[in-house]
C-alpha cells in the first residue's frame, strides 16, 4: 500500500506509535512521547488566564488542557494562594509562567512546590497584597518528561 493512500490521523496521543523508515532495510517504531521528548516538547501542558479579587482564592479561565484535571485554588493568607491538582500530574520539570497585565505596581508570582501545586503569591510594591493582583493574567504551564 503506498503512503499515500493511508488515512491520516489527526488526533495522535501519547501511547500511540508511529512506524518510520529511515531508508534501511528495518523499519522502526517510535512511541509519540518519545518523538515528543527527543523535539524538547512538553509531554502535557495547562494554558489559561488567573483572575483573582479582594480576599477570594483565584479562579482561572483555561484556554488549553491536555492534563485533563481542573486545578482548584486556595486562600492561604495575604497574599498567599496554592493552586492545587487532584492528582500529581507535575514534576521536576515543570515549567511555570505568568505574563503580565500591565496593572503596575500589582505583581503575581508562582512557584512549584510538589507534584500537585504550586504556590501563588500576589504582591503591591513589593509587599505580599490582597485585593485584586488583577485579571486575566496568562499562565502557562509545562511538562517535560
Amino acid at each position: 500500500m503506498k503512503i499515500s493512500n493511508l488515512t491520516e490521523l489527526t488526533n495522535a496521543t501519547d501511547r500511540m506509535e508511529m512506524v518510520i523508515n529511515d531508508n534501511n532495510p528495518i523499519t522502526k517504531k517510535i512511541k509519540i512521547e518519545n518523538l515528543k521528548n527527543s523535539l524538547g516538547l512538553p509531554i502535557s501542558f495547562l494554558y489559561g488566564f488567573i483572575t483573582q479579587s479582594e480576599t477570594n482564592a483565584p479562579t482561572i479561565v483555561i484556554t488549553h488542557n491536555n492534563l485533563n484535571i481542573v486545578p482548584t485554588f486556595t486562600y492561604n493568607s495575604v497574599g498567599d494562594y496554592t493552586m492545587n491538582f487532584a492528582t500529581s500530574v507535575l514534576n521536576d520539570n515543570t515549567l511555570v509562567m505568568l505574563g503580565t497585565s500591565g496593572n503596575y505596581p500589582y505583581t503575581l508570582q508562582a512557584t512549584f512546590t510538589n507534584n500537585s501545586e504550586i504556590a501563588l503569591k500576589s504582591f503591591r510594591d513589593n509587599v505580599k497584597y490582597d485585593g485584586g493582583f488583577s485579571s486575566n493574567i496568562p499562565i502557562k504551564i509545562e511538562v517535560y518528561a
